[in-house]
This record gives C-alpha cells, structure tokens and sequence, in this order.
C-alpha cells in the first residue's frame, strides 16, 4: 500500500472524479495493488477512525471523500478467463476496455459500460447498462462471485460470459438536425417490434446545429441484423457506419463524448410510451442551445430488461468554467422535464 497524502505528487489526479464540480479533499489516498493492501487500507482508516470511499474508475462521486482516507484499487489489474468455462475472474481495477479485450480474444462478452475508461466492479454493482442488456440483461445478473475485504470492499468479481464477436453488425448512422423527429418517430416504431438482439440508442446532441446519431448493435446472425437495419438505412442517413465491426470498437465508441475534467449532471427514467407529442417536445428542448457535448439519449428497453420500453437520459456536459453553470444546469432541468410519461413504477 503506498498512502498519498496533500501536497505529494499524483494527490490531485487520484482525488479526482468524473464530474470536476465535486472537488474532495481527502486526508490520504491509499494506492493498492494486492488484497493485503485493502487489508491494510481498512486497518489503517479504523485505527484513525477514518470514513472512506472506493475508488475505482472514478466515475461517481461516491470515489472520493472529504477529510477521509479513499482506497484506490484502479492499479489492481488482472483479468483471468476461462474460455472452457465462460468465465471471468476481474480484479478490482479492470476496466472494460481491458475485460473486453481479454474477453474477446475468445470471442466471449457480457453486457458492459458504454464507455470503455468505466471500471468493471462499479457498472457491474450498479445499474449495469450496455449496449448488449436487451439480449443479456445487466451486467449484474451474470456476476457468479464476489471477493470482498471485511465485506467492504469489492477486490474481485467472476463474471459470466457469452459468446459474441468478435465482430457484430454494429455502428452508428448520421442523420441531419431537421430530421430528427422523423429519425425518432421511426426508431420508436421499429424497436416496439424488434427482438432482444437488437441494441442501440438514438442520440440528440444539444443545439439546432447538434448532431442526431443512431447507434444499431444486433447481438446475432448479422444477415439477420441486415433485416432490422434495413429500415433505418431507408431513412437516407447522411452518415452511415454500421458494418462489421469490432465488438471492442463498439464499446469504445462514444469514450470521445466522455472526457475527464468537465463538469456534468445526469437526469434519467423509464417511459411508458413515446407518443409523438413527447417526442416533439424531446426533440425541442434538445434543440435549445447548450455546450456542446450535451445531449439527450432515449434507449430502447423490453427483451431482457423487461419493465418500461424506453428509458430516457440527458446529460449536461461543459468545460470546468463557472461563469457557464448557471446555462447548463437551466438546459439539463428543461430537457429532463420534457418527456410527459415517465414511469414512476
């Protein structure tokens, strides 16, 4: 265990997360390599009566604490997969992008962070979301084993994995801002039919200038994918990237859209239904300006999720730059407010 305390080099890098508006000083950083670390850690923020948090990838703000001691496992790297077994035993610092690579060298995954940087023990406790949920479920529903310190912290997972890949019919389509509510509309009709292999998201990047993206993934035969693709290339993208393509490319996608050192805030539900006046009026408020990495996400559900069909997400993301707070924060409240269905079961 190597403690890092105020003031020593890699202090403010390792107390940092994903959203720079939470900014925790806490009063040492344990880095950690082994599980007699973590023991080690644990002992030390007892005997000082020291609170903590777990850092991993750093994604939340659950990563770092003011004025108590955070246990750093993001350099406890190893991933061992058993291919006979369909297995992967994951050391607490693994991030997906170092899972899926090992994971598909024998052509095997299970639904991951969308973002390849996210550790693999935190999108697993979580929600654990990806793009392969409607064909496999969360991330959690395959964790076959927990290895834990004094049930504290999370030292290793072994996960269940599933063939896939190494390739899948898989990218994105570009479609100009005017279109995006007939972009909608048809994405809308098409997965209210569509089985669990199909995955993706429809993407409304903020402003009237803002990007509209579809992401397609068919977790499946891809001539079968070509059929479900089929009426979204008849939209007439202006931008087409699905094809064959990488599994761990796929994953890595949108880790542009993601960049540390900015400040963000996440708003997410269930819908119960799209009708066209609340896609008129997601399709609006997206239209308003904002940076321009903000955006509104509405992500297909039903397969293995079962529950509500849609989910909707906005995210606000902008530079660490106070004087732009004020603005963001008034676009993330009107884009989460503009659907008018949420389930709140």
């Amino acid at each position: 265990m190597h403690l890092i305390g105020p003031g020593d080099p890699g202090y403010d890098r390792h107390r940092a997360v994903f959203d720079r508006r939470v900014d925790r000083r806490p009063a040492a950083i344990a880095r950690c390599r082994t599980r007699d670390d973590v023991a080690a850690a644990l002992a030390h923020a007892r005997d000082r009566r020291l609170d903590f948090a777990v850092r991993g990838g750093g994604a939340t703000e659950r990563a770092t604490i003011d004025g108590g001691l955070v246990i750093d496992v993001s350099a406890m790297k190893g991933v061992d997969v058993d291919p006979v077994g369909r297995t992967a035993r994951v050391s607490g610092g693994v991030t997906w992008a170092e899972l899926d690579a090992a994971a598909q060298a024998h052509g095997l995954a299970v639904t991951g962070g969308r973002v390849s940087w996210l550790g693999v023990v935190g999108v697993a406790r979580g929600e654990g979301r990806g793009w392969l949920e409607r064909s496999l479920g969360p991330t959690g529903d395959h964790v076959a084993d927990v290895e834990t310190v004094d049930d504290a912290v999370v030292t290793a997972l072994t996960l269940r994995l599933h063939p896939v890949g190494p390739e899948l019919l898989c990218g994105f389509l570009g479609f100009p801002r005017e279109r995006a509510l007939d972009v909608a509309r048809a994405y809308r009709d098409l997965m209210a039919h569509a089985p669990p292999a199909v995955g993706g998201a429809l993407t409304l990047f903020a402003g009237r200038g803002g990007g509209v993206q579809l992401t397609f993934c068919f977790a499946g035969e891809p001539g079968e994918g070509e059929r479900w693709l089929a009426p979204l290339r008849a939209l007439g993208p202006s931008l087409d990237a699905v094809a064959l393509n990488p599994y761990c490319a796929l994953q890595a996608m949108t880790d542009t859209q993601h960049p540390f050192d900015m400040r963000a805030e996440l708003r997410a539900d269930t819908l119960d239904a799209l009708e066209d006046d609340v896609l008129e009026a997601i399709v609006a408020a997206a239209d308003r300006p904002a940076a321009a990495l903000a955006r509104v996400t509405l992500r297909p559900r039903g397969g293995a999720l079962g529950g509500a069909p849609w989910n909707y997400e906005c995210l606000g993301m902008w530079p660490p730059v106070d004087s732009l707070d004020r603005g963001m924060a008034e676009w993330v409240d009107v884009a989460s407010a503009s659907s008018a269905t949420p389930s709140r079961a």
